[in-house]
């Protein structure tokens, strides 16, 4: 079973939507083929993760006591304990699908990190991501074309 890490919300004004987006696809995904693994970005910058993540009454009512914070390192998922001064492996990360609105979740930033850690993205690379979520850069690009 490959583990998809979802990766939503990020530091945006459209971190509520990209909520949405990443509950939903982390509920419609397969659990026959695929381990969905929930990102979420939180407008802090801080990557967290929880099994709860799936309800949006969670979000809802800001229930993010329940929240693990990770980062990655060569394609595995970390979680860190703070409190404990303890880091614990979670898992290996075969594929993430960027579920960000805006920002530098949509412009390069997930495309950036997963690049980094050699996880493949089933979203598009950094330079795409980037110039195409300029509407500016957009229009200098298809106009060139």
């Amino acid at each position: 079973m490959r583990n998809v890490a979802v990766v939503f919300g990020g530091k945006s004004c459209e971190n509520e939507i990209s909520i949405l987006t990443g509950v939903f696809v982390l509920n419609v995904l397969d659990r026959e083929k695929y381990n969905p693994v929930p990102v979420y970005v939180h407008t802090d910058g801080g990557m967290y993760t929880s099994s709860k993540m799936n309800d949006l009454r969670v979000f809802k009512e800001r229930k993010y006591g329940c929240f693990e914070r990770v980062f990655f390192d060569g394609g595995t998922m970390y979680a860190l304990n703070a409190k404990k001064n303890k880091i614990k492996e979670m898992c290996r990360i075969d594929v993430a699908l960027n579920c960000c609105h805006g920002g530098l979740g949509e412009g390069g930033g997930v495309s950036a990190m997963a690049a980094w850690n050699g996880i493949p993205l089933a979203s598009p690379d950094i330079t795409p991501s980037a110039v195409f979520l300029d509407k500016c850069l957009t229009k200098i690009v298809m106009q060139g074309l």
